[in-house]
């Protein structure tokens, strides 16, 4: 009976162990290949941008092979050719990503398009520049919420948590670890938190809220606010502080009543009182039975009401939402069946963060768009190891920084740019870098350069390109030779780290180097009856002359295509004539007005070179 109970046993666990052997991670079972790449270009701080187009393949598609764009009938395992654009952000403390959206009001979402977002975020966020963006989160498109034009889920931006919801969302911890992004777990939210802040602009206290639109109990505080009918109207709020302190924010530099539980506000005090009063749009209220809280609060005290993330995201700061989970650990998650312009954010294993677009519902350039499991063949493609879907369909986007403007790298399927709640964007502080240009000659430029503040980047050396040339900063101070004269050179900064990377800034400029000096040679006169053309010989390869006239005997005369005609004038060898001819050589020096003065026919002298305005006075002008 042992033996067969030990026989049984033997046989039990070898067929566990062939069975565990035989369990395989599930695979991704969409194709996607590289036909050609269109551009790849090395951005700022090491950020790449790609354009590629591809072909790709999926076992689950169905309706039309472009989705809503045509295309005649998918067909499953069929590759299908696409357009892509790929962003690498490279896991930085200096390179951020950040969720951002335009607010135009203090109480309203609005829906902007993704340059315009990037644009306001330069606008209100001195010393940043962005380098490139996509479209953000999904969106109440159609107003339906009482609130509209909302994201769907979690908003927020330096650690200001405009909108919290347990809905799916990503978190970008931009702290330069392998562990940048945040996702695929259940979100959860704390209670509302108060936060007040002292006169710097810093928060020096934080308090738990205990109720909402509630009157607060012994040691504890409430927040009051307005929320909105289904169309879109404030209902008012009448606060009874029953003798308690009602601290209240009049005119809030925000107060977003996302939902009756979903509220951000922040602004100053206006007034204090223990009366009844009336809350309505862009306003709220703390009532506090707290002592402790009361002494931090007075009018003029700024204070931010807010929910935050907890649990696996309690210490990320930069959140939005997103849709399906597509990659998580390198494995395929969530599947979606039909094809769309898509717009997807990744993380590779070292932490690298990817935002893709590939383009769609344009079947006749060869755009055609993307199922989940192409996604995550395109994803898995570019070395991702976990991957988001973010809104897509007309809203897909990416644009990047160009020659000091945003342009849409990719091809909305709407034809143009979509607005839309918000955007995903890589932003930097940039250092602050003094230098001044000098010309010294048409062939040689000098930069005078200091760092005032290096804003957070490890800058161990400085160097500056200009004309394919790299040179480093040495005592402040780095000379090109070797020019050409009356030119234009772009130079930009770029610097060494305490790794020994070097990292290419945004900070650039534009020089002209200085002309050649002009050399006449000479005076031509030619006596046509009773009329005397002169003309002014000279050599002027750079076009630093501006404008030219001539004297006779103090009366002057503008030349016309290089030449002065003196009608009814008879030359004679006592004719005192003067050429007068104005410069700019371009090299810091304001415009010149020059002389060439002729006292008789064959001779011509300079005279002097004076700095003044045309028509100025010449004195002292001697034969």
């Amino acid at each position: 009976m042992k033996k067969f109970i030990k026989f049984l046993l033997v046989i039990i666990l070898g067929f566990t162990i062939i069975s565990l052997s035989n369990i395989e991670a599930a695979e991704i079972t969409g194709g996607y290949n590289v036909t050609s790449t269109e551009e790849d270009t090395e951005l700022w701080y090491n950020v790449k941008h790609k354009r590629e187009l591809a072909q790709s393949s999926s076992a689950i598609v169905t309706g039309n092979a472009a989705g809503s764009g045509g295309g005649g009938l998918a067909v499953q395992g069929q590759l299908y050719p696409q357009q892509v654009n790929i962003l690498e952000i490279p896991s930085s403390e200096t390179v951020r990503i950040v969720p951002w959206t335009k607010f135009i009001s203090a109480s309203d979402w609005k829906l902007n398009t993704v340059k315009s977002m990037a644009a306001d975020f330069e606008l209100k966020n001195s010393g940043w520049k962005v380098i490139g963006a996509v479209n953000g989160d999904f969106f109440d498109i159609q107003a339906k919420n009482p609130l509209p034009y909302q994201p769907s889920n979690t908003h927020a931006s330096f650690g200001e948590f405009y909108k919290v919801t347990t809905g799916r969302s990503i978190g970008f911890r931009n702290d330069g670890s392998t562990d940048s992004l945040v996702g695929g777990i259940a979100a959860t939210r704390s209670g509302f938190k108060l936060s007040i802040y002292d006169s710097e602009n810093s928060i020096i206290e934080d308090f738990d809220v205990n109720k909402v639109n509630q009157a607060p109990s012994e040691g504890e505080i409430s927040i009051y606010y307005s929320y909105y009918t289904a169309e879109h109207t404030p209902i008012p709020i009448d606060v009874d502080p029953s003798g308690l302190n009602a601290y209240v924010i009049g005119s809030a530099e925000k107060s977003l009543a996302n939902g009756t539980d979903n509220f951000y506000g922040k602004g100053a005090i206006s007034s204090v009182t223990t009366s009844t009063f009336n809350l309505t749009k862009g306003q709220f209220a703390l009532v506090s039975n707290n002592t402790e809280i009361n002494s931090n609060l007075s009018s003029g005290t700024t204070v931010r009401v807010q929910r935050t993330m907890t649990g696996a995201y309690e210490d990320v700061n930069d959140f939005m939402g997103c849709g399906i989970t597509l990659l998580k650990d390198s494995e395929p998650i969530d599947s979606d069946v039909n094809r769309h312009p898509r717009t997807v954010v990744g993380k590779k294993a070292d932490g690298t963060i990817v935002m893709a677009v590939i383009d769609g519902r344009q079947p006749d350039t060869d755009m055609y768009g993307a199922t989940s499991d192409e996604m995550q063949a395109m994803m898995a493609h570019y070395g991702c190891v976990d991957a988001y879907n973010l809104d897509g369909g007309g809203s897909s986007t990416l644009i990047v920084l160009e020659n000091g403007e945003f342009v849409v790298k990719n091809s909305p399927s709407d034809g143009n740019e979509r607005s839309d709640a918000n955007c995903l964007l890589i932003a930097v502080k940039e250092p602050v870098i003094n230098h001044q240009v000098t010309l010294n000659t048409p062939t040689s430029i000098s930069l005078s350069i200091s760092v005032d503040n290096n804003n957070g980047h490890p800058i161990e050396k400085l160097f500056v390109k200009m004309n394919n040339e790299l040179k480093e900063i040495i005592n402040n101070e780095v000379v090109f030779e070797g020019l050409s004269s009356n030119t234009n050179y772009v130079y930009e900064f770029q610097y060494e780290d305490t790794t020994e990377d070097v990292v290419r800034l945004i900070n650039y400029g534009l020089i002209t180097s200085a002309k050649v000096n002009p050399k006449f040679t000479g005076i031509t006169f030619l006596q046509d009856g009773n009329n005397l053309k002169i003309t002014p010989d000279f050599n002027d390869p750079d076009f630093a002359v501006t404008g030219m006239y001539v004297s006779v005997n103090g009366v002057k005369t503008f030349t016309t295509n290089g030449i002065a005609n003196i009608i009814n004038k008879t030359y004679s060898e006592e004719d005192e004539i003067i050429l007068y001819y104005e410069i700019m050589l371009n090299n810091g020096s304001p415009k010149q007005v020059r002389t060439y003065y002729s006292p008789q026919f064959y001779s011509c002298r300079v005279l002097a070179e004076m700095n003044m305005a045309r028509n100025s006075v010449i004195s002292n002008v001697t034969k």
